[in-house]
C-alpha cells in the first residue's frame, strides 16, 4: 500500500479544519477527514493526477478536496502532504513569504 506522510504544517492545517468543521457537529469533521484520507490514498496511488504548481515549489502539486486544496509532493510509491488550506487563500503568500 503506497505511503502517506505529511508535514508539521499539513498537520496543523488539518487540526484547524477538522476543529472548525467539528463546531458544526462531530459527523461533519468525521466525513471531512475520511474524505481526505480517501484521497490522500488516491494520490499516493496516482500522485500525477494532481495539478502541477511548480511556481509554488519544486515538485509541487495540488488536489482539490471539498473547499480545500491539498499540496503535495509525490515521491516513489508515497506522497507528502505539504499543506491543506481553503481554496480562497492566497497560496502564493503561504509558499513564498
Amino acid at each position: 500500500m503506497p505511503q502517506v506522510t505529511r508535514t508539521d504544517e499539513a498537520e496543523l492545517d488539518l487540526i484547524g479544519i477538522l476543529v472548525h468543521l467539528g463546531r458544526y457537529g462531530r459527523a461533519a469533521a468525521d466525513r471531512f477527514a475520511a474524505e481526505f484520507d480517501q484521497k490522500c490514498q488516491f494520490l499516493a496511488q496516482f500522485p500525477d493526477m494532481g495539478d502541477p504548481c511548480e511556481e509554488l515549489g519544486p515538485g509541487l502539486r495540488r488536489f482539490p478536496v471539498r473547499q480545500y486544496v491539498l499540496f503535495y509532493r509525490p515521491s516513489a510509491g508515497s506522497i507528502e502532504v505539504v499543506r491543506v488550506i481553503h481554496g480562497s487563500r492566497n497560496t502564493t503568500s503561504l509558499f513564498n513569504p
